[in-house]
């Protein structure tokens, strides 16, 4: 079996002097970044390789659930993860080497929300319900593939074990933060 974690980045200031691509976490992000980590720690989530974008609030938010997570993951920064499409991401998540059992990837709406509704074919209804929307700020899903080999992954081939977010994981079981 194969584990994908999706996650998005933590929430982040509005704006930044370098651009969209330099937005730092806010208070508030860097708070869900811990939050989701210490959540990744108790369910044992430990992921073997984490990939994220170029952009600096998805490499924060890696380093954050990283450390939270004591981890010595491999970090991969894709730089194409930025801007890419479903279709991308797949072909991306399809050259991970087999000896990956757990794929972390920190990406960015809309495009990883869609993703992730690509890749899932199965799980508990009101879960699969739960990720019709855009994912949460440092929202994850987590989907399972019975298969040996990433190169193997297709659309609808995923059942989502679980969509979280960091209000959920507090014990605020809005849907959104």
């Amino acid at each position: 079996m194969l584990r994908l974690v999706l996650s998005r980045h933590a929430n982040a200031a509005a704006n930044a002097p370098g651009g969209d691509l330099d937005r730092p976490l806010n208070t508030r992000g860097l708070g869900e970044a811990m939050r989701m980590g210490r959540y990744l720690a108790a369910e044992r989530i430990r992921p073997s390789i984490a990939v994220v974008s170029r952009a600096r609030r998805t490499r924060e938010t890696m380093d954050i659930l990283l450390r939270e997570l004591a981890s010595h993951a491999t970090i991969h920064v894709e730089p194409d993860l930025y801007q890419a499409e479903p279709e991308d991401m797949l072909e991306m998540m399809r050259g991970t080497p087999d000896w990956v059992k757990t794929l972390l990837v920190i990406g960015h709406n809309p495009a990883l929300s869609a993703y992730a509704r690509a890749l899932v074919g199965s799980g508990e209804p009101a879960m699969r319900a739960r990720l019709s929307g855009d994912f949460a700020p440092c929202g994850m899903a987590v989907v399972d593939f019975d298969i040996a080999h990433w190169r193997d992954v297709g659309f609808g081939s995923g059942r989502l074990d679980r969509y979280v977010t960091p209000a959920l994981v507090a014990g605020d079981h809005a849907d959104a933060d």
